[in-house]
């Protein structure tokens, strides 16, 4: 008896030993090993945000946990019923850009359907979230690709040179000016040689030779103003222009703020139904999503509310004007630049005190310029940094009622130059490396606006003026392409096009800026405001629908573009869960217990057999 109970002691003290030896080792064992590799991309401007950074990753890590843990604070995002939708990265902030720009993210080059908060990693994978300027002209570019024509990050850097990256990221302008200055001298020194071998030197002596240049072309400037160059060809292809596209925009409809816009000004009789029709679409925006909106989304609605002769101080009960110039969410010079055109586009009042009124959005602005005398998105880059010649012309547009002030004048006068120090052989500009129809058509608006004629000597390279150029995108059908080697046409590049056309037909004919409509509204067109109030209430579910098949075909807010819709989630949840992670990393308890189970077996085993041999 006292063998067996010894026999049984030993046992119990083995089962117990095996039992502690997993509890301890066997977790660590088997998820040793487990990373996955984050990389963020911004725009031009902003470029890489992070070089591929190897990450250890726990069980059941999302992509979205992955992008918190490496960049912590410096993400924006908002919990949907869809999951969370990243808003904005380091800054960079969905619909800063245009109306159609936000995050995306991919997962080993290949774009995920689910959220990023859904999606669950696997050892190994490579995340890469983007920034899309236009979702009509998304990049297929394969990480590496992009990695590699920027430049900034080197293959064998590993893990380290991401870390070291950190700081890099933080300060761009410490580095960029470095590695591009070179690269961007080279161009500016060739374009010059191929027109005017002495336009080199003042481009190559900014700093000392600025003021001459300055004042040379923009004294001569306003006076062309006064008298803008009429050439009877140009001005025939540019109503040809306006009316097909916006034929082709009212065959169409209505289906983004900019073509209600462009549309209002370009001399057609839009049907009162069709005003009253977007009218109520943007009131059950305001209804659903008035709080979720960015500031620039607020800015962009009270100029598409005042295009189809709305009230923005009351839509759907909100006040957009003063919910603008109260806003907590304006951090960007785009920001800034669209919440000044709104407040200008009836003039509205704004408290002497309030957060945003336009003596702080103006001084915003100007703190923003850049030494090359233009703008980007961004108001923590470099000075020093080149700038961007879509938000150039953007802030050009709302700084154009400011031009008495000295400050403002000088601010106007060395973007002028910049733009016409920008502009290429063709007589086109170019954003990222691309010429493209976006940006000549945001130049010809803002110098349109701010009194400075496109078709001018200083804007016409190689007998090819601005707006010859953004013709030259035009296809048959009305719509324009974004770059020239596009065959087919894109509904961002087509609003702005018209955009620019019809303001520098405006300008032409001393009309003033597309965005003023201070003196734009009739009787008749003011009692439509009250119209809509009633079918909003009964027709609700009709609109309703009408928003969702217009979000599905169009993808035309910045927003709810990238939403994934209810089935695509149910079938996307199920390719989550057949993808999800083999349990190598399964609790030791898990492990332990059919060995510790198999243990006893064998102890009773034996101890019955010592019993009969007794």
């Amino acid at each position: 008896m006292a063998m067996i109970k010894k026999w049984l002691l030993t046992l119990v003290m083995a089962v117990a030993l095996v039992f502690v030896s997993f509890t301890n080792t066997v977790h660590i064992t088997f998820a040793e090993g487990k990373t996955a590799t984050l990389a963020i991309i911004g725009e031009s401007q902003k470029g890489v945000i992070l070089c591929p950074k190897e990450v250890s990753i726990e069980d059941g890590e999302t992509a979205y946990s992955l992008l918190q843990k490496v960049m912590g604070t410096k993400v924006t995002a908002e919990n949907t019923k869809y999951g969370m939708y990243v808003k904005g990265i380091d800054g960079l902030m969905a619909g800063d850009i245009s109306a159609t720009s936000g995050w995306a993210y991919d997962v080993n080059d290949q774009a995920a359907m689910v959220g990023a908060d859904s999606y669950k990693l696997e050892s190994g994978d490579v995340v890469a979230f983007r920034f899309v300027v236009n979702w009509d002209n998304m990049s297929i570019e394969k990480l590496q690709q992009v990695l590699d024509k920027n430049g900034t990050c080197k293959k064998d850097s590993g893990t380290a040179k991401p870390e070291e990256q950190k700081p890099e990221g933080q300060k761009p302008e410490e580095q960029k000016p470095d590695g591009q200055q070179p690269e961007e001298q080279k161009p500016e020194e060739q374009k010059p040689e191929g027109q005017k071998p002495e336009e080199q030197k003042p481009e190559e002596q900014k700093p000392v030779g600025q003021k001459p240049e300055a004042q040379k072309p923009e004294e001569q400037k306003p006076n062309e103003l006064k008298e803008p160059i009429k050439n009877e060809l140009l001005m025939k292809q540019l109503d040809q222009a306006i009316a097909k596209t916006s034929k082709k925009m009212m065959e169409d409809g209505i289906d983004s703020d900019w073509v209600a816009i462009a549309l209002a000004r370009s001399g057609n009789n839009i049907p009162v139904e069709t005003k009253i029709s977007y009218l109520q679409s943007l009131t059950q925006k305001v209804e659903k999503r008035v709080e979720r909106f960015s500031a620039t989304d607020i800015a962009r609605t009270v100029l598409a509310v005042s295009a189809v002769n709305g009230n923005p101080t009351n839509v759907a009960g909100k006040n957009l004007v003063q919910k603008l110039y109260q806003s907590e969410k304006l951090n960007s010079v785009t920001g800034y630049t669209f919440a000044l055109l709104a407040l200008d586009t009836k003039k509205y009042e704004v408290p002497a005190g309030a957060k945003w009124n336009r003596a702080a959005l103006v001084k915003e602005i100007l703190n923003g310029q850049h030494t090359d005398g233009g703008w980007t998105y961004n108001v923590e880059s470099s000075k020093k940094e080149d700038s961007n010649i879509d938000v150039t012309g953007m802030v050009l547009s709302a700084l154009a009622p400011y031009q008495k002030q000295p400050e403002v004048k000088q601010a106007v006068k060395k973007a002028v130059q910049y733009l016409s120090n920008k502009q290429l052989n063709t007589g086109g500009f170019e954003a990222d490396g691309q010429e493209n129809s976006n940006s000549v058509a945001q130049a010809i608006i803002g110098l349109a606006i701010t009194g400075i004629d496109p078709t001018s000597e200083a804007f016409t390279k190689n007998n090819v003026n601005a707006v010859q150029n953004l013709i030259s995108y035009q296809l048959a059908n009305g719509e324009f392409k974004w770059l020239p080697s596009d065959e087919e046409g894109s509904s961002m590049a087509t609003e702005q096009a018209l955009l620019a056309l019809v303001q520098y037909k405006a300008f032409v004919n001393g009309k003033g800026s597309i965005y003023d409509w201070t003196n734009s509204s009739t009787e008749d067109d003011i009692n439509l405001v009250d119209e809509p109030k009633e079918p909003v209430v009964d027709e609700s579910n009709v609109i309703e629908k009408q928003e969702v098949i217009q979000k599905q075909e169009k993808q035309t807010n910045d927003e709810n573009s990238r939403v994934v819709t209810k089935d695509n989630t149910v079938n996307n949840e199920k390719t989550a869960k057949n993808r999800q992670l083999p349990k190598t990393g399964a609790s030791a308890w898990d492990t332990a217990m059919p060995v510790g189970m198999g243990v006893l077996c064998i102890a009773s085993a034996y101890v019955l057999w010592r019993r009969k041999a007794a």
